[in-house]
């Protein structure tokens, strides 16, 4: 049985402007934030496939219908219907999508006409244009030629491209549960396995997120990078489909009593802790046949207290809206410091070099990598962030992730002062979120608070790296060059919105994915001999890469230097 990953009544356009819902007699384009609608009359509307120009839309007269997002009428075609038939939107590459139905077709728009093939009869997963991977049983084969086999028992279901190309997400099914499995596209080797609740599951394909519907009132939400549970969104209705947009900043649902609510999502999304508040009775709820011919439209408030859609279900103090964890914590234990100049770091004792980070609730307390705690916003009077050598070991890591926060800005104003990066509107609102956690109060960007910050988390860390690093040393044989690099290449898992600042940093000009070596020495200034040392990365041979740490793009996928190889971390990492 197929698992679809895209609502078919209810979708994002590829750059999430716009909102598509459909009901029997037409859809609604709605911007993203709830206003402009406009109501294209369509009869006996089937499913629709949102793109970044375009919709398109099946009928039950047997009618691929494809609009432009001003409503306007593009062309009609005839397409043979099957009641159960499923449109399935390419995420990638010009519009695209495939029919799955008796009579499947690949449908394609070829500079403005659409093209008409025969589709794969066995089921199949739509990449870009003509291209697809095709799946029977636990054998995958992808376009390349390379086959794939999955556990044995393991029976695929359905699935998307990802990451912008460079990965499938595979929904499985096999005799103990689903699993959701990410696979190289390139290689066919396996990089993720997690397993999934039941309940409906909905993938956002750029920003590599999944969604499911744990239980009537409940949409979980998972990073498919690090494999980690963000956290629950909680509507005040059983729901009974959902859409998330391409970049993973919001949620479309749509509720058993016929409304829409937008619920956004991101970097407000936390790990949940063991005191996870109870949940309604599970289950899906059935979607009516019959949807209200009106769509009604709520913005989600921002407010206190279970049961807001965008609410947030662990069981944490609350963050300021729209500002990270980690921004909130790192901010607060600094300005809760007294002006103290920091110790040497021969002044850790001994005794401590064993000991092994404390977790916090929901953490393996093995953990070095912590999920950041959830504290009460910073008190806004200003003070200068200096540390004691005494400050908890355990804070070490929200430290080192703010520290890196203020790197990455660093650099990108520097760009941005040589007019080599545009100012983008996304990326300069989360910075201002970001600042206005740290200061206590919303301000304009002031390049001498950013190199004061800079400076003072640069000055906790030593002291707080020490006994850390020791034990990375010691059990892995790291050096602190690794280190340093490795808790780069793990910054965008563990702190997702550090992916678009990252992407700011390195600009559009060449095709260069995730963090790269280039990338850090960017970030973190590196000379000439510090680049050289890390080369030392791509050694086989070397503890990174022998005790799985890292995984590195092939060389073949890279068109220039070995610096722009994408890196990424393994669970290993993440798990230390």
């Amino acid at each position: 049985m197929m698992v679809p990953v895209h609502s078919s009544q209810l979708q994002f356009t590829r750059d999430g402007g716009t909102l598509v819902v459909a009901d029997p007699d037409g859809i609604a384009l709605l911007g993203a934030g709830g206003d402009g609608q406009r109501r294209v009359a369509v009869a006996g509307v089937h499913a629709v496939a949102a793109f970044t120009d375009q919709v398109w839309v099946t009928t039950r007269a047997g009618r691929l219908i494809r609009l432009g997002l001003d409503g306007r009428q593009l062309d009609d075609h005839a397409l043979p219907h099957d009641p159960d038939g499923c449109l399935i939107p390419a995420t990638i590459g010009g519009p695209s999508a495939l029919w799955a139905a008796r009579e499947p077709a690949l449908l394609l728009d070829d500079l403005g006409s659409l093209v008409v093939v025969a589709g794969p009869h066995d089921a199949a997963i739509p990449i870009a244009g003509r291209r697809f991977a095709r799946h029977a049983g636990s054998r995958l084969s992808l376009p390349g030629g390379t086959t794939v086999m999955l556990g044995s028992a393991a029976q695929i279901a359905g699935g998307c491209v990802i990451f912008d190309g460079t990965s499938l997400a595979l929904i499985t099914e096999q005799p103990r549960g689903r699993d959701l499995v990410v696979v190289a596209l390139a290689s066919g080797r396996t990089r993720q396995t997690v397993a999934l609740p039941p309940g409906m599951v909905r993938i956002a394909p750029r920003r590599g997120l999944a969604v499911v519907h744990e239980a009537a009132r409940w949409l979980s939400v998972l990073d498919l990078r690090s494999t980690r549970w963000l956290g629950t969104v909680v509507a005040d209705d059983e729901v009974v489909d959902v859409a998330v947009d391409p970049g993973g900043k919001q949620l479309a649902i749509r509720l058993a009593c016929g409304e829409i609510e937008l619920a956004p999502i991101g970097d407000r999304m936390r790990p949940g802790s063991g005191a996870r508040l109870s949940a309604p009775d599970a289950g899906t709820v059935e979607a009516s046949r019959n949807a209200p011919d009106e769509v009604e439209i709520h913005e989600v408030n921002e407010v206190g207290g279970v049961g807001e859609v965008g609410e947030v279900a662990p069981a944490e103090a609350p963050v300021p809206p729209g500002a990270s964890a980690g921004a909130v914590v790192a901010a607060s234990r600094l300005a809760d410091i007294r002006s103290v100049e920091v110790a040497s770091t021969d002044a850790v004792s001994p005794a401590d070099d064993g000991e092994v980070l404390q977790g916090r609730a929901g953490v393996d307390h093995g953990s070095l990598f912590v999920a950041p705690q959830i504290v009460e916003a910073p008190d806004p009077r200003p003070r200068r962030a200096i540390v004691s050598a005494a400050m908890p070991r355990r804070d070490w890591l929200d430290v080192e992730m703010e520290w890196i926060w203020l790197c990455a800005e660093t650099e990108l104003r520097r760009l941005q002062a040589l007019q080599l990066r545009p100012a983008l509107p996304e990326i300069e609102s989360m910075l201002a979120e970001r600042r206005a956690a740290r200061i206590g109060r919303p301000a304009p960007f002031d390049s001498a608070e950013l190199h004061r910050m800079l400076e003072g988390f640069s000055e906790a860390l030593p002291a707080l790296r020490t006994p850390v690093f020791r034990q990375l040393a010691g059990r892995l044989g790291l050096s602190r060059g690794d280190i340093e690099a490795l808790l780069l290449i793990a910054a965008p898992s563990i702190d997702p919105p550090l992916a678009d600042l990252f992407a700011a940093v390195r600009g559009p000009a060449m095709a260069r994915r995730g963090v790269d070596l280039a990338l850090i020495g960017q970030l973190v200034s590196s000379g000439r001999g510090r680049r050289i040392e890390l080369l030392e990365l791509l050694d086989e041979q070397r503890p990174p890469l022998a005790n799985h740490l890292i995984q590195i793009a092939p060389a073949q996928d890279v068109y220039s230097s070995a610096s722009y190889r994408s890196i990424q971390p393994t669970l290993d990492l993440l798990w230390l």
